[in-house]
């Protein structure tokens, strides 16, 4: 069983979602993600630079408010077994600055 670690607590707009499977390995083909107890969501592995293999999820589609997230990896062979919930909170869309005046 391949455990999932989670990285940030809070997320701001539309950031994307990231963890290393611990421990790493590059036979991982994919992961399932499940927000807030809904259905699972497949996507393919992120691989970094140095080889190394992540999660890389957009949130743009996510409600602003409270999350619990949870992951399964799998390879050739099988899947692993519901990573722990991972609770976090996506803020709204920081603020425009306004109109901006310039004086002498």
């Amino acid at each position: 069983m391949l455990p999932i670690l989670f990285a940030a607590g809070t997320a701001v707009a539309a950031p994307f979602l990231t963890c290393d499977p611990y421990p790493a390995s590059d036979e991982i083909s994919g992961f399932s993600l499940q927000f807030d107890g809904g259905a699972w969501i497949n996507i393919l592995p992120h691989t970094l630079p140095d080889g190394k293999v992540t999660i890389m999820y957009d949130l743009a589609g996510l409600p602003v408010g409270a999350h619990v997230v949870k992951a399964k990896a799998r390879n050739l062979w099988a899947e692993s077994g519901e990573s722990a919930p991972f609770a976090f909170t996506k803020s709204g869309t920081p603020k425009v600055p306004g109109v901006l005046r310039i004086s002498p």
